[in-house]
């Protein structure tokens, strides 16, 4: 789900291409009101249908040409103009809706959003700092492995397709690559990136908890039972028991692959307490 920054971004950009649009289309009409005067010079009306560039006088040729363009111009214009209207009333209403989900979210939501952010930003530097400190080792070892690396042994293998040795070596040294090309990406994350990462998180996580909870015992009044699991791979899960106007209930959420699912995936079930 959306956040309202994003919205609101995608609204700014919306009214911006409008304004710009509008404004080329006023500039456009007004060179045209020249040109129909240039015209009247060389005694030619001109008709739009476009047959004006074979019709009209040599002199005036360059002057119709212009005008075509133009009226084209503006058509085009007039054209995003109006989808950009339309987009903006679509994002202005989504807006609002949103608006009112956040609205209806719980205060004691709301509160545990902001633990749930800090949380998973100190997890985030947690594995920052793991992920440096991996890459280091692996430099100051040798055991970095280079796309050469990777050439010289998938050549290998091509030469000799039954070597069963040789295939290990060549997935062992991709599995090594793509680790630390993994280790790469997180490690030189700044702190902004963490910190936008932590927020852009800790909305999803609240927005999914706050209807699921909803649905099952009411609006929540209490979140302290809840505490966060990261996994290895840097997802993060909630976990714990939730008070609700109408009970109680746990959250578990665990990793879901198997036969007939796509990909692997996180499942989050609520089940009310007795």
């Amino acid at each position: 789900m959306r956040s309202t920054e994003t919205i609101k971004r995608d609204i700014a950009r919306a009214e911006a291409r409008i304004t710009k649009n509008t404004e080329s289309i006023a500039r456009l009409t007004a060179r045209n009101e020249k040109y129909h005067k240039k015209l009247e010079e060389f005694r030619y009306t001109f008709k739009g249908d476009g047959t004006d560039c074979q019709t009209c006088p040599r002199l005036a040729y360059d002057t119709c040409f212009n005008l075509e363009y133009n009226l084209e111009s503006i058509a085009n214009k007039k054209k995003c103009v109006a989808e950009d209207k339309e987009k903006l009333n679509n994002l202005k209403g989504e807006l609002e809706r949103l608006t009112d989900k956040l609205n209806a979210i719980p205060q004691a939501i709301k509160d545990y959003e902001v633990e749930l952010r800090n949380s998973l930003l100190y997890d985030s530097k947690e594995r920052r700092a793991w992920a440096l400190k991996k890459l280091c080792e692996l430099k100051e070892s040798g055991k970095m492995v280079s796309f050469s690396d990777i050439f010289r042994a998938r050549r290998e293998y091509e030469q000799d397709r039954m070597s069963s040795e040789k295939l290990d070596t060549l997935r062992k040294l991709q599995e090594q690559h793509d680790f630390q090309e993994k280790c790469s990406i997180l490690a030189y994350k700044t702190d902004e990136e963490l910190e936008k990462e932590a927020k852009r998180d800790a909305y999803a996580l609240i927005m999914d908890l706050a209807h699921r909870v909803e649905r099952c015992v009411g609006k929540a009044t209490d979140c302290s039972g809840l505490f966060l699991e990261t996994g290895t791979e840097g997802y993060a899960v909630l976990n714990g028991i939730v008070v609700g106007e109408n009970g109680r209930c746990e959250v578990v959420s665990k990793g879901v692959a198997g036969y007939n699912i796509v990909r692997w995936h996180i499942r989050v079930n609520v089940w009310k307490l007795a």
